[in-house]
């Protein structure tokens, strides 16, 4: 008899782009990524029904019929900063594979050039798109504060528009941070999918032994955000659908890789300093709020293609529409009435939030386009009078949605890892 310590393990993914996998590979020659998740939880079924042949006997209870297999993974990972390259780092790729989209920089540092305003960054050929965010100084530099912006046009090689005013206009030479944009890009749906590794403490040896592996292929996920308040941790929380799963005997057996050092980085915040800011679209005062984050929600779901094709009755999974993204704000009392008409009249607001203040420790959410989408409700903050707002995300419109960058411009929320 083996035994295997139930908070000890690994997990592994490999991206299978577009294609739905149906065919397992063992274990023992799984090659993949280990990376840095924790609160992993794997519910998988293989649903039966009863065998409704006669019976002779009084308490007779033939074996059941199996039918098909279904599951769900479930784990969070650390929400972090920018991945300090142009290249994604693992937190960012998984999200980027449940909205549909990513957009990362061609150049992850830049520099202000002269002539700079507080709405406009004249940098050396600056490679962004509209839709990207910038964090632009730093804390107490007197200009920008290391506040974050994002690109509403692109003048040029060497210049841009920002959405929302900079609190300071940035002197030359100071420094820019680019980074890594996650967008909703599924329009139309497009699939996508990961097969997962679940490697339990002890991975077994041999035919007496008892190996925890779960192998699970052909997964399409979505993610909420967590962690989002003071003295918190931010994390994101990943959801996969499982296409078809399986048990690994001794025979296909993986142990753990006690020298492979994991993939995901520590999260953002530093001291939760950053930013909140509400306005309405088409403005570019910087108007900052005092309040909480109450939670921000790409709100994407999945349903199944349904296929003889694939396994299990499906051959993969789409994205399915929903009424939107949201973010939920509680903020000290103030715009009063003016929030509860903009409630009566659909006056669209833009949303900017940030968390952290330095190079690949910040994440910024925007929106571009928010409704408050229920009546203002009464609140309180350490027995202060507040105001609970819920806001839905729209869609931009001054695009086709033609190509990536321009669902990108249009994108009703965007999380940006700087």
């Amino acid at each position: 008899m083996t035994i295997a310590v139930a908070d000890l393990g690994e997990l592994w993914y490999v991206d299978r782009s577009t294609t739905y996998n149906t065919g397992f590979t063992g274990a023992g020659s799984w090659s993949g990524t280990k990376f840095r998740a924790f609160a992993v939880e794997a519910a998988v079924e293989y649903d039966a029904v009863p065998d409704p042949y006669m019976q002779t006997r009084f308490f007779g209870a033939p074996s059941p019929l199996q039918t098909i297999k279904k599951g769900s993974l479930k784990f969070r990972m650390h929400l972090p900063g920018g991945s300090g390259s142009t290249s994604p780092g693992h937190v960012a790729i998984l999200m980027g594979a449940c909205t549909g989209g990513i957009q990362s920089p061609t150049l992850v540092s830049d520099i202000c050039e002269a002539s700079c305003t507080t709405t406009a960054l004249k940098l050396t050929s600056h490679g962004q798109v509209a839709g990207q965010a910038v964090m632009v100084g730093t804390r107490g530099d007197g200009y920008a504060e290391g506040k974050a912006g994002v690109i509403q046009t692109i003048v040029g090689v060497n210049e841009y528009a920002l959405s929302m005013a900079l609190p300071g206009i940035p002197a030359t030479g100071i420094a820019v941070r680019n980074g890594h944009t996650i967008y909703g890009s599924q329009d139309p749906p497009v699939e996508r999918y990961i097969d997962f590794l679940g490697i339990g403490a002890y991975a077994g040896t041999g035919a007496t032994d008892d190996p925890d592996i779960l192998n699970m292929i052909g997964c399409s996920g979505t993610f909420t955000l967590g962690g989002l308040a003071p003295n918190e941790t931010p994390f994101v929380e990943f959801t996969f659908l499982v296409g078809d799963w399986r048990h690994e005997s001794y025979a296909t057996t993986k142990a753990l890789a006690h020298t492979t050092a994991v993939n995901g980085d520590a999260p953002a915040g530093n001291q939760y300093i950053g930013a909140l800011c509400l306005q309405d679209t088409g403005t570019t005062t910087r108007n900052a709020i005092s309040g909480t984050i109450d939670g921000v929600a790409f709100n994407n779901a999945l349903v199944e293609i349904k296929s003889l094709n694939g396994a299990n009755g499906h051959a993969g999974w789409l994205p399915s529409h929903t009424a939107g993204p949201t973010i939920g704000i509680t903020t000290y009392w103030g715009d009063m009435p003016g929030l509860y008409n903009d409630f009566l009249n659909g006056v669209p607001k833009q949303i900017l939030c940030q968390w952290g203040h330095q190079a690949t420790q910040t994440i910024v959410v925007d929106a571009q386009r928010a409704f408050v989408v229920k009546l203002p409700a009464r609140a309180e903050i350490e027995k202060n009078r507040a105001l609970k707002l819920e806001f839905v995300c729209d869609s931009g419109q001054a695009t086709a949605l033609s190509t990536a960058a321009l669902k990108l411009q249009d994108a009703p929320l965007r999380l940006h890892l700087l």
